[in-house]
Parts: C-alpha cells; structure tokens; sequence
C-alpha cells in the first residue's frame, strides 16, 4: 500500500485501487460530511439564482424555458431553488434557451449584455 497527502492507493487486479483521503474524512467525520454537504446545498443555491435571474431579465417564463430546453416546469423550478443538481450538459442547454453564450453565463453579472 502506498499513501500521499492525497490518496492511499491499494494495490489491486485488474488496476490499483485509490482512496482519495476526502473519502475517507466523509465516512469517517460527521461533521466534516455535513460542512460538504451544507456547502454542496448553498452552490445548488447559487446556480439556481445565476439560472432564474437571467431568464427573468430576458422575460422568460419558467415554463417557456423549460419547454425550450426539454424540462417540466416543475423540473426547473427544482434547479433554480436549488433543489435539485443540474447535469453540465443541462446547464449549456438552458443557457442557450437563454440567448447566452456559456463565457457570458459565467461572467459576473453584472458583466453580462
């Protein structure tokens, strides 16, 4: 077995298997697993008012964004409360439905035009 200050790598058939140290910390700490966690549900946060803020500036409805980007409304509405993650690949779609490029979606936004 080898270790570092990022992983233990188990050696293994077929490939060595390896055990980033935040895994272990999650399974081994409650309360390091709830700071992720809390911090994991604040980002959640934050892109859903990064997602719904633009669309209500373009005058937007949820539902005619969903529909434009193939989500219920009810799936939307989970995004940008935070509810519910969203997939890279989701994200670009709204974005596009949005008339924003993904460099502009990132931009402060203030930035953005």
């Amino acid at each position: 077995m080898v270790y570092d200050e990022f992983e233990i790598v188990v050696p293994s058939e077929p490939e060595d298997l390896e055990i980033p140290w935040s895994t272990i910390r999650v399974l081994t700490d409650p309360a390091f697993d709830a700071h992720l966690e809390a911090a994991a549900e604040r980002e959640a946060r934050r892109l859903g008012l990064r997602v719904r803020e633009p669309r209500e500036g373009r005058g937007l409805s949820a539902e005619e964004l969903a529909a434009r980007v193939g989500l219920t409304p009810d799936q939307l509405s989970r995004i940008e409360s935070g509810q519910a993650g969203v997939l890279l690949e989701t994200l670009g779609r709204i974005v596009e439905a949005m008339g924003y490029t993904i460099h502009e979606f990132i931009a402060a936004p203030n930035e953005r035009g």
